[in-house]
């Protein structure tokens, strides 16, 4: 992900975000970076996706982010939502904003630079950075390492 697109994610965050206690995980990635940064506390629900670590099974299931219902969402009264890009339906997003609930689209993408966006947005949201920076530090190690033994590698 560049930094241009990952500037403009973290720009659009809304507004006094950071003093939301009531959160809402919608995405599997979403969910597992909450835990990682120790704000598991703060989760009033998730996503049906949202199965590891096996504690966020405990929290209400709100539908899947991909299927989700005004209702279903309003029902855990978030102040907070955080969800994976292509979460919806649009209809049921516009109902939430119109109900006014704050949402942060956390941007995705299938690289190991866009794990680091995911969890400097996440974290971002949440008023970690602090946190944000040693997660994403532990995850830049462990990717090297990940690196280095499938490049040791003979073959495939």
């Amino acid at each position: 992900m560049s930094r241009l697109l990952l500037a403009t994610a973290l720009a659009m965050l809304p507004t006094g975000v950071l003093a939301q206690d009531r959160v809402l995980s919608i995405g599997g990635s979403v969910t597992e970076i909450v835990y990682a940064l120790g704000q598991e506390g703060r989760l009033v629900g998730r996503d049906t996706t949202s199965t590891y670590p096996a504690s966020a099974e405990a929290l209400p299931d709100v539908g899947y982010l991909r299927a989700l219902s005004p209702e279903g969402v309003l029902s855990v009264s978030p102040d907070l939502i955080l969800m994976e890009a292509g979460a919806g339906p649009a209809e049921t997003l516009a109902t939430l904003e119109g109900a006014g609930v704050k949402i942060v689209t956390i941007p995705g993408a299938n690289s190991p630079e866009s794990v680091v966006a995911k969890v400097q947005a996440v974290a971002m949201a949440l008023g970690q950075e602090a946190k944000g920076a040693e997660l994403i530090a532990q995850i830049k190690a462990e990717t090297a390492r990940a690196l280095a033994t499938v490049a040791a590698q003979p073959g495939p």
